[in-house]
């Protein structure tokens, strides 16, 4: 951390506590609620401003916003570049998590126990990177998310570790876009394939589908994931399309333009750098939000 000589390394603002990591970029880092303010609704803001010193931040590091009973709904902006372990984690009633739609890691990998024991999270679609290099998904990243439909991963994955994606017991629907099947830690999918296999062998009126390049169905029919999914097949060529659900059009305000992220869920604060599919009446189409 670079000395800020005369001014405190950390501030409140906006309902978040901040903490000062580079007063020469004037970066900060957000290490969660103000104390005795939690909120339903988090929009973290892209930046924000001491107001003891008048200098405007950049946000670029999130540290900690679990443990939080009333947080339902999470938006994280483009300018995040890092995260700390268990960042979203044991927060029993979030329900809707915003990426935006690009995002760079700065050190190349996702946090552990990103967002293990969010109970209420039924659908999390991860943000599309800056680069194609590979990365990998950390130990108990999703673990016992128990209300999980669908996952989207729009980027190359080289490997799954233990217990990632273990014990979300509603899962159906798995989007992956590594064209080489990821190499999977033995407890990846903890207590899934066992699932899958039994409905499989029972003809259950169950699936749970695995969505992969068209390229590479067969290369992950003759892998490990064959033995936890029991259909693969083609996903979308665009990620984008993945994570779009039928939004009801009962939700529109005719009145006007209505947003709604790539989940079908409606917004009333679009925030800078994320896509959205806008709807104007009968009339709708897919933007990233710039603010003008």
């Amino acid at each position: 951390m670079q000395v800020c000589p005369n001014k405190a390394y950390s501030f409140r603002a906006d309902g978040y506590e901040w903490e000062i990591i580079s007063s020469e970029n004037h970066y900060v880092r957000c290490d969660g609620f103000e104390w005795g303010k939690t909120m339903a609704i988090a929009n973290i803001p892209q930046t924000v401003i001491n107001k003891n010193s008048g200098v405007e931040y950049t946000c670029t590091y999130i540290y900690s916003l679990g443990h939080v009973s009333e947080l339902q709904e999470l938006s994280i902006p483009a300018t995040v570049t890092d995260f700390g372990d268990g960042v979203f984690g044991y927060n029993p009633n979030l329900k809707k998590v915003q990426f935006p739609q690009m995002m760079h890691l700065e050190y190349n990998s996702w946090p552990s126990e990103m967002f293990v024991n969010c109970t209420s999270l039924e659908t999390l679609v991860l943000p599309m990177l800056d680069h194609n290099n590979g990365t990998s998904i950390p130990e108990y990243f999703c673990r016992n998310c128990k209300s999980l439909k669908k996952i989207v991963i729009p980027f190359n994955v080289t490997y799954i570790y233990d217990y990632a994606f273990g014990k979300c017991e509603s899962l159906r629907d798995f989007y992956i876009y590594s064209t080489v099947p990821p190499r999977l830690s033995e407890y990846a999918f903890e207590d899934l394939a066992c699932y899958g296999k039994q409905a499989k062998e029972s003809k259950e009126d169950v699936k749970i589908t695995l969505h992969v390049p068209a390229e590479s169905i067969d290369a992950y029919k003759n892998s490990d994931w064959s033995s936890i999914f029991n259909e693969i097949v083609a996903a979308p060529k665009n990620p984008e399309e993945a994570g779009v659900e039928e939004i009801s059009m009962e939700a529109v305000n005719h009145d006007g333009v209505s947003y709604f992220t790539m989940e079908g869920i409606k917004v009333t604060n679009p925030l800078v750098g994320h896509i959205y599919i806008i709807m104007d009446g009968s009339q709708s189409k897919k933007i990233i939000y710039t603010g003008k």
